[in-house]
């Protein structure tokens, strides 16, 4: 079965573990995966992020492994996908491997120049493939269905051509499902393919996890955030383990006992409830100290309204491409999400020295932030507002938080990451005995 077959049919696209078939690294006439085995819960938990990292010095003992392919709906930043893909791209490239981005949308300047980038499917925002054709305008349509009749068959002889050079010894990396499922409906099928699922599983909608249990059909492997989230797959009957994602490694640690700066960092949209931090600090303000809010979106006027009104030294700063300096300067770093996935900002807030004041809101939250945030009822303003109150009254308090963040977050680290994913590749290419 298919991806837009499972699609139509969540219920009928789950998979069992020990499923097999046999095949070539690119074959587009392949009906499944040739390498899936099963991944014990206890082994597959060595590869979250709570493991110790493999002693897997080089890309030397993984001669075998001579490709690694991503698969990306757009290259386009603020995105944590994006960001971990940067991230685990340029590590493994480091090792001696030969690492190609498939993106299927649109992709940033800087990292096209710093990656090798393949515009894999040109003219798709044209035809009904585009993202959100369901809610394209109505007279454009029409349009969109004739031009597919002549680009599809085009785009999809153009994926199964540039799937054919891939050597047999390809991990492909499905960091974006729905590219995962437009390579399936053009018939690629890759032997060494593993799926990733970036949100918290129990948070993925009807069509999201379609989406999931359609990629497990075609994938020797499906990643989730955190065991949690491994487990809950596993009981799909999908082949799951737990990969976290990367975090960048920033030069200097920030000063949070001298520093009083609150900082978000995200995008503005009505999940994140940057309209909560906003409230909770009005509600503490202390003299001297500033709210900075980073990002763009949706809810940005209605921010600046708040803002406004609350008073208080606050500010939206709009986007930036790179965080560090930010953090550098930050005393606590804020995240009053409705859902997370992983909380990529968490673990870069970690990486700086800087302590998190996040709601508990998933099992990723609570992996990302590690012994030293201070988690808070999911949605109560008054608890956050308490949580940045003890903070902010505490020079002390605050060096120890950040100290212990950047510590801990030496563990989401791109070598350790990538390590896991060259056990991974083991384990998938019979190098390794699943336990």
């Amino acid at each position: 079965m298919g991806i837009a077959e499972s699609a139509a049919n969540p219920a009928s696209a789950g998979i069992p573990a020990s499923a097999s078939s046999a095949g070539s690294a690119g074959s587009p006439d392949r009906a499944g995966s040739a390498d899936r085995v099963t991944i014990g819960a206890e082994r597959g938990d060595r590869l979250a992020g709570t493991a110790s990292p493999a002693n897997l010095e080089n890309a030397a003992e993984h001669r075998r492994l001579r490709r690694v392919v991503f698969l990306m709906n757009d290259m386009h930043r603020p995105n944590g996908i994006v960001s971990a893909t940067d991230l685990l791209a340029a590590e493994m490239r480091a090792r001696g491997l030969a690492v190609d981005i498939w993106c299927f949308g649109a992709c940033d300047p800087e990292l096209r120049e710093r990656h090798h980038v393949i515009d894999v499917v040109p003219g798709r925002r044209l035809t009904t493939k585009m993202p959100g054709f369901a809610n394209s305008k109505a007279a454009l349509k029409p349009i969109r269905h004739l031009i597919t009749l002549g680009w599809w068959p085009w785009a999809s002889a153009r994926l199964r051509r540039l799937a054919s050079r891939w050597e047999k010894e390809t991990l492909v990396i499905g960091a974006g499902l729905e590219s995962v499922r437009l390579l399936d409906q053009a018939g690629v099928r890759p032997a060494h393919l593993v799926s990733q699922v970036h949100t918290d599983v129990p948070a993925l909608t009807a069509v999201q996890r379609a989406l999931v249990r359609g990629a497990a059909t075609v994938s020797a492997a499906v990643t989730a955030l955190t065991p949690q989230g491994a487990d809950e797959l596993r009981s799909w009957g999908i082949n799951a383990v737990p990969m976290t994602n990367p975090c960048p490694d920033f030069a200097g640690a920030a000063d949070p006992e001298h520093s009083r700066t609150v900082v978000f960092l995200g995008r503005l949209s009505e999940g994140k409830q940057a309209d909560h931090l906003i409230r909770a600090f009005g509600a503490v303000s202390r003299p001297g100290w500033r709210l900075r809010i980073y990002g763009s979106g949706p809810q940005e006027g209605r921010l600046l309204e708040l803002a406004a009104r609350t008073g208080g030294d606050i500010e939206l700063c709009g986007s930036v491409d790179d965080v560090g300096p930010v953090l550098a300067g930050a005393a606590i770093h804020a995240l009053p999400s409705r859902f997370e996935g992983l909380g990529m900002c968490i673990l870069e807030a970690n990486t700086a020295g800087v302590p998190s004041v996040v709601y508990d809101c998933s099992p990723g939250v609570r992996l990302a932030g590690g012994p030293a945030a201070s988690l808070v009822p999911n949605g109560d303003v008054d608890a956050f507002a308490a949580a940045l109150s003890a903070l902010m009254d505490d020079d002390a308090a605050r060096a120890d938080a950040g100290r212990r963040a950047r510590e801990y977050g030496r563990r989401f680290s791109a070598p350790a990451i990538v390590d896991r994913w060259l056990e991974l590749w083991d384990q998938l290419a019979g190098r390794l005995e699943p336990r």
